[in-house]
């Protein structure tokens, strides 16, 4: 798994259903539109990647969403390289499943996760104690419940709470 970049356009409209990444993955950039318009619905994507393109997996009918090496026991500790998630890169209104995003993200562009149905379950949890002021204002759309690290071995809900 030597590959790191996936280039723009690289899968796109290919009917992709399985989508696996290798544990060792060298991967460290999904440019814009690489995955557009499949029908993954599970993803996983590595620690190693530092940067999301625009569009990269948006057209997806997902259901689980994963951020390798993002922890998910409140303490913030991550080993992902993720640093930017570009416009509208993922179509999560289907996720059921919790988002954990690491606390090395520092850009998320607007509608990153375009949860905008009321109906829809989408709640994203930032390991950061407070969501960065480097996020766009409508990174994840008009619906999404918003969680942050409360210091505590623990998350607080910022917005949408139940």
């Amino acid at each position: 798994a030597s590959t790191t970049t996936i280039a723009s356009d690289a899968f796109y409209n290919d009917n992709i259903s399985t989508l696996t990444f290798a544990g060792t993955s060298h991967l460290t950039s999904i440019e814009q539109y690489a995955f557009y318009n499949n029908d993954i619905t599970t993803l996983t994507i590595p620690a190693s990647v530092t940067t999301i393109g625009g569009y990269a997996f948006n057209g997806n009918s997902l259901t689980s969403l994963t951020f390798a090496g993002t922890s998910t026991n409140g303490l913030g500790i991550d080993t992902s390289s993720l640093t930017t998630i570009g416009y509208v890169s993922f179509d999560v209104d289907n996720v059921n499943s919790i988002i954990y995003l690491p606390s090395t993200l520092t850009t998320i562009d607007g509608y990153s996760f375009s949860c905008d149905y009321r109906d829809s379950i989408c709640t994203i949890y930032v390991n950061n104690t407070a969501i960065p002021n480097s996020f766009n204002d409508s990174w994840a759309g008009n619906y999404a419940r918003k969680y942050v690290l409360n210091g505590l071995g623990g998350y607080t809900c910022v917005e949408n709470c139940p």
